[in-house]
Parts: structure tokens; C-alpha cells; sequence
């Protein structure tokens, strides 16, 4: 397929989408560093329901731990999100050993989708089959099955059992390691409608109220926030890695929920600097009533104490 190999030529410079091609509740362009546009946050999103791994399914994200529906894939790809060690010695035969430190630069901040693009053609990635993306660790699974959905993987699932859980008719072998060269030309339009830069974020802040929203599972550092008009959520972290993650976590479990993330993550400057409430209201209430809860209790076993000591 002429349109996958390209040429050299093309090989060197990835095409973006125009943004007529965008896909998402919101409309930006691809290249993460070129500007942004607002959002229009009263589009579903077309994800994968989780039980819905058929033949003619919707593309999009999902997640499952029935070792079936992994077998029941006509055309799979195995990702490994272990360290690359690790998943060289032994993993599915054949898996891509993609540790999110390959989709990361040294600060934690992401790798942009050119150079994203470039890995996936190294590793001969064809974005029409549908990646199956484990672990040993959740949020690393969900960080690299996030950005393969926002590089326009047609359908990402998570696998959400042990490692060692999957299919046993599958071979065991060694990983295969990213290349230096491209073997493929992944040729298929970032989802970048997904993706909420600097701009989008104080745009939607300023569009109306907003309130913090809660999915069970969520890093401690990562905040997503939902309109309070009913529209899309957003996902706001510390770190690409954990906004992603978290991305792709509410995307799996609220499947017809529109929702953004701001994928560079605010880099430990404060959230309120892109206009989020001020950060952690509805956790500092928690850990108020929470504390006052504790301290009822302390206050309660103390007197018991006395008073059995006051008995004896």
C-alpha cells in the first residue's frame, strides 16, 4: 500500500492533518506548538465501548481483561509498556517493547507527534490493526494507550489482567526493540481534537463555571474538570504522563462523555494560572471532613479510655 510506504522523501517529513481532518469534541491543530482554536464541547466521542470488541465496532479505546475478546482479534498488535529490558528478554513474541520513556522526553514532557510518528514507523506499526497495550503498571499502560489513540491508532485496548493472564494460545518470545530507521510510513491523522493546549484551557475556563469532577483511580496530582453547563470535561495533571493516563482512563469508563486534555500538563506551576479554580477545593474538603471524622473518633476512644481506667 503505496499510501503507508510513501516514498523517502516522504519518510522524512510526517504529514499532519488539516483541520477539516480533526476528530474530537474540540477543534486545534495538530502541531502542538502552532496556536489553537476554541472548543466545541457538544460532540461525543467516538470511543470503544469496553464489550464491544467486534469486527465492526467503532474505532476508539477500550480496555478488558477477558483473555476471548484479546483472542477473538482478527488483527492485533502487542504493546509492552515494561521497561525495554525487561520486555526484550521475554514477553508476547513479537510485542513492541514501548516504555512511555520512548514517548517522553527527559523532563517528562511529551515527545511531540512528529517525532511519535517516526517511532511508530521504526517499530513497522500499521495504524489499521488494533493495538493491545500491557503492563505491569496501569497508569504506564494507560499513558502509552493515550497517545497511541491521540496518534490516530485506530483502535487501542488496554489490558487490564496480568501480563502473564494473556491468551495462553499466544507464543512467547522475546519483545522487538524500536528500529532506527522506518519500516512503515504511519500514515493516519492525529486526533488532535482531543488535545487542549494552553489557549484551549483558558478558553474553557472562561466559558463558563466549572467544578471539579471525581473518577475513581485518578493520580492524586491529576484534576479534571467538568463544565457545569453539561459540556466536555477536561483533564489537567502535573505531568504529561499522568494527564494522558487519566485521559485515557475517563475516556474508557465515561465513553460518551466529551473530554479534552491538556497534554504537556501545567509543569508545577500552579493550575489557577490557566484559569482552573483554585486547586483542590473539593479535596480540601474532603481532607477537612475527613480529619474532623478522624479527630471525633481519637476524642471518643480516649474518653472510653479513662473511663475504663476510671472503672478499674
Amino acid at each position: 500500500d503505496s499510501r503507508l510506504r510513501g516514498n523517502d522523501e516522504q519518510a522524512l517529513v510526517p504529514s499532519f492533518p488539516r483541520r477539516r481532518e480533526s476528530r474530537g469534541p474540540c477543534s486545534n491543530t495538530d502541531a502542538r506548538r502552532h496556536g489553537s482554536s476554541g472548543l466545541r464541547p457538544g460532540v461525543l466521542i467516538p470511543a470503544l465501548a469496553v464489550l464491544a470488541l467486534s469486527h465492526d465496532a467503532d474505532a476508539g479505546l477500550a480496555a478488558t481483561a477477558d483473555p476471548a475478546l484479546i483472542s477473538n482479534l482478527d488483527r492485533a498488535v502487542f504493546v509492552d509498556t515494561r521497561d525495554v529490558e525487561t520486555c526484550a528478554n521475554g514477553s508476547v513474541d513479537g510485542a513492541l517493547c514501548m516504555a512511555p520513556a520512548e514517548l517522553l522526553h527527559p523532563d517528562g514532557s511529551p515527545a511531540s507527534f512528529r517525532g511519535i510518528n517516526w517511532l511508530a514507523g521504526t517499530f513497522g506499526l500499521d495504524p489499521a490493526v488494533t493495538a493491545v497495550v500491557f503492563g505491569d503498571d496501569r497508569t504506564d499502560s494507560e499513558f502509552v494507550a493515550g497517545m497511541l489513540f491521540l496518534l490516530g491508532q485506530s483502535r487501542v485496548v488496554i489490558w487490564r489482567g496480568d501480563p502473564r493472564s494473556l491468551p495462553g494460545s499466544l507464543e512467547r518470545g522475546p519483545g522487538r526493540r524500536r528500529g532506527i530507521l522506518r519500516s512503515l510510513y504511519y500514515a493516519s491523522p492525529v486526533r488532535d481534537g482531543y488535545i487542549a493546549l494552553d489557549d484551549d484551557a483558558r478558553r474553557f475556563f472562561a466559558a463558563g463555571s466549572v467544578s471539579e469532577a471525581a473518577v475513581p483511580g485518578l493520580d492524586t496530582d491529576t484534576s479534571l474538570y467538568r463544565r457545569d453547563d453539561g459540556g466536555a470535561l477536561l483533564v489537567l495533571a502535573r505531568g504529561a504522563r499522568e494527564a494522558v493516563a487519566g485521559f485515557a482512563r475517563v475516556l474508557v469508563e465515561h465513553p460518551s462523555v466529551p473530554a479534552l486534555v491538556h497534554i504537556d500538563g501545567h509543569r508545577g506551576e500552579a493550575a489557577e494560572s490557566l484559569g482552573a479554580p483554585p486547586e483542590g477545593d473539593a479535596r480540601k474538603m474532603t481532607i477537612a471532613v475527613s480529619l474532623g471524622v478522624a479527630l471525633v473518633l481519637w476524642a471518643v476512644l480516649a474518653r472510653r479510655r479513662r473511663a475504663v481506667a476510671r472503672a478499674r
